[in-house]
């Protein structure tokens, strides 16, 4: 099975959210990079527009990103309703 490659635009709901929803993606972050399933998850900030994310994932497979999803720390994440998709694309690399 092939990896899972992903790339997601987050967006603040609420600007009075935004140290909250940065601490809750770290946590979130820090989580599932522990995840054994994941090859990588790492979140920036857009310098341009504060209340925008991009966050960058790779997962061995698809049962992996499943179960990243609805893993409880995930769960508990999407419940705040910190921030909503904006853009989601789902990616595989260039090769010669």
């Amino acid at each position: 099975m092939s990896e899972i490659w992903k790339s997601i635009e987050l967006i603040v709901i609420n600007e009075n959210l935004l140290n909250e929803a940065k601490n809750e993606l770290m946590k979130l972050q820090t989580a599932t990079e522990k995840e054994p399933g994941n090859i990588q998850f790492s979140i920036s900030q857009s310098t341009e527009v504060p209340l925008n994310f991009t966050l960058w994932e790779r997962w061995v497979d698809l049962q992996a990103l499943h179960d990243h999803l609805s893993a409880p720390y995930t769960q508990f994440y999407f419940s705040l309703k910190l921030t909503k998709v904006g853009r989601s694309h789902s990616m595989l690399p260039l090769t010669a």
